[in-house]
């Protein structure tokens, strides 16, 4: 599960132990802070990283289990600031370049915030 928590958050423990059951992995990535505090960073196997958004932590978690890591694309980057509204420390300008990305996205017709289910 990426970037996203189960509410309420003792429903998280349940459903791994619900995963385990069925001889299923649970693996949670996530960088929202008051969902890892409430749950716990060591209590759910994932990985869990409130200074990178959930992509960048999952581009994280990815490179760590390769041999050569790789330098994160900027598009990932631009998304990670976005994201984290990483707008003082960002190497990129949030008004030319992170904005319009998202502007983009968004005239696409995609809602990156949409948490309905799209299935049915």
């Amino acid at each position: 599960m990426i970037d996203y928590a189960i509410q309420p958050n003792s429903d998280m423990i349940k459903f791994n132990n619900y995963c385990k059951m069925k001889n299923a992995e649970f693996f949670w990535i996530d960088h929202h802070i008051t969902a890892i505090e409430n749950i716990g960073i060591d209590v759910l196997p994932g990985y869990q990283d409130d200074n990178y958004s959930g992509c960048f932590n999952t581009w994280l978690f990815i490179m760590e289990q390769l041999e050569e890591v790789k330098k994160a694309p900027k598009i990932l980057k631009l998304i990670n600031d976005f994201d984290t509204w990483n707008r003082t420390n960002s190497k990129f300008s949030w008004e030319n370049e992170i904005l319009p990305l998202s502007y983009y996205i968004s005239s696409l017709g995609i809602d990156l915030n949409n948490n309905e289910s799209r299935i049915g």
